[in-house]
């Protein structure tokens, strides 16, 4: 299996948890004399099988981001360096909110909204960069 396929298949396990969770929730307390609609003791047999899968699925995935080399380091080293540039990319795009554009006059900008966009778009563009390396792994790598 592609990691790509891996990536699609744990996040529909993921979904299938969460829609576990909430039948477990709808059947975990029943009126006296009435019975669930789905039995609990099922419902978390399956939830069990399901948590199972997922955490192999997940370790698969690890391993295989940790042990894939790219140009920079690893498939890991990346996904990190992805993270923490959306996450400045974030707090740029905070500032910049935050500094405005207004014509008032009683506010002293300590920041320049010109040199923000023109840091938030070098961020953009490192982040497509990266995510498009990561794509062209993710179908490259056999789990």
């Amino acid at each position: 299996m592609k990691l790509a396929e891996a990536l699609v298949l744990k996040s529909d396990l993921r979904k299938r948890i969460d829609q576990l969770r909430a039948r477990l929730v709808r059947n975990a307390k029943v009126q006296e004399g009435d019975t669930p609609g789905e039995q609990p003791e099922e419902l978390l047999s399956e939830l069990d099988r399901v948590l199972s899968q997922y955490e192999t699925l997940t370790n698969q995935i690890i391993v295989a981001n940790q042990t894939t080399r790219v140009d920079s380091g690893t498939l890991a080293d990346l996904l990190v360096r992805k993270e923490q540039l959306a996450r400045k990319l974030d707090f740029y795009e905070q500032m910049l909110s935050a500094v405005g554009f207004d014509k008032q006059f009683f506010f002293r900008r300590e920041s320049s909204p010109a040199k923000l966009s023109e840091q938030i778009e070098q961020f953009n563009v490192q982040l497509e960069q990266i995510d498009t390396v990561i794509q062209k792994y993710n179908w490259c790598v056999e789990l």
